[in-house]
């Protein structure tokens, strides 16, 4: 087609679908990574944290750098070392413009754990997170309504709305923890949040203010941020 400023036809394409890559890291990764080499020193630190979070003692482990080392091949050469179906692995990504974008993270987070797909419906997203819900733990149905809250979708609890805006945040940073320790009681979580240093200010003050019950769990958590200002 023809483009004004260009002195020969352009080449012209149209976006059919949304495909299967979603971060930097999974277009490499399709187009074919370079050898992975050295870096022994943190893959031994994180299969130690994982190995410690599978014998029941939560970790949580941070990776700082600058942009463009490798955090995010390092965690992806970590997650593909893992025993294939033993472990659930969850991830959350943080964007530049994401600070005033609440819970931006945690979307993401939910989305996968509940196995929602792009262009679900609402009844559809509603079904999903019943059922897997009471298929987990019937006593976490209470917690369904935040889950409902956070992905904006109807929520029919006069109840939860009756709540100030603060108790829901709470609730739903509630609903998330419950959710995943005892999801962990089953298999090993592997959480990533990267570009924590983006993280919007809700996530940040509340999720740090939600307490942890006492015990042990399988939880394996990784953040990766930037060190440059």
């Amino acid at each position: 087609m023809e483009v004004k400023g260009k002195e020969e036809p352009q080449a012209a394409y149209e976006l059919l679908k949304t495909g299967a890559v979603e971060t930097r890291i999974g277009a490499s990764a399709a187009r074919g990574l370079t050898p992975f080499v050295g870096r022994r020193n943190s893959m031994t630190a994180l299969m130690e944290a994982y190995g410690k979070a599978r014998a029941g003692s939560g970790q949580v482990v941070g990776m700082v750098g600058e942009a463009g080392v490798g955090k995010s091949r390092l965690l992806l050469e970590s997650r593909n070392r893992l025993p294939e179906g033993e472990f659930t692995y969850l991830e959350g990504r943080c964007i530049h413009y994401g600070g005033s974008m609440a819970y931006l993270p945690l979307l993401d987070i939910v989305r996968s754990f509940f196995d929602i797909k792009e262009g679900d419906r609402e009844r559809i997203i509603k079904k999903k997170i019943v059922e897997k819900t009471a298929v987990l733990d019937p006593g976490l149905n209470r917690r369904v309504p935040s889950i409902q809250d956070l992905l904006s979708l109807k929520v029919d609890d006069e109840a939860y709305l009756r709540l100030e805006p603060q108790q829901r945040r709470e609730r739903t940073f509630e609903a998330i923890r419950d959710l995943l320790i005892r999801k962990s009681q089953d298999t090993p979580v592997v959480l990533v949040i990267e570009d924590l240093h983006w993280i919007d200010k809700t996530f940040s003050s509340t999720g740090r203010n939600t307490p942890i019950p006492g015990g042990a769990d399988p939880i394996t958590t990784g953040s990766g941020w930037n060190n440059s200002p």
